[in-house]
């Protein structure tokens, strides 16, 4: 089975979606798409094997705990 996610921004004047699936080389493909005034869309993207991506998550999981930690400091 293969599952595409799209995360979409927020921001409904800016619209950057993100999209992340495994692929048919058991390898995780992130594509980003960017709004551009010429155009409309360009896009960029990465290729990520297993342990790569499991790298990445701990460390976003590690970035939001920041986040975490400075909106608890801020109240």
């Amino acid at each position: 089975m293969n599952v595409k996610t799209i995360y979409c921004c927020d921001d409904v004047s800016h619209k950057t979606e993100l999209l992340a699936y495994a692929n048919q080389s058991n390898q995780i493909y992130i594509e980003v798409y960017l709004p551009d005034d010429d155009s409309g869309y360009y896009s960029q993207s990465i290729v990520l094997d297993k342990k790569t991506a499991i790298r990445l998550v701990k460390d976003l999981k590690r970035q939001i705990a920041y986040i975490n930690e400075s909106e608890v400091g801020n109240v």
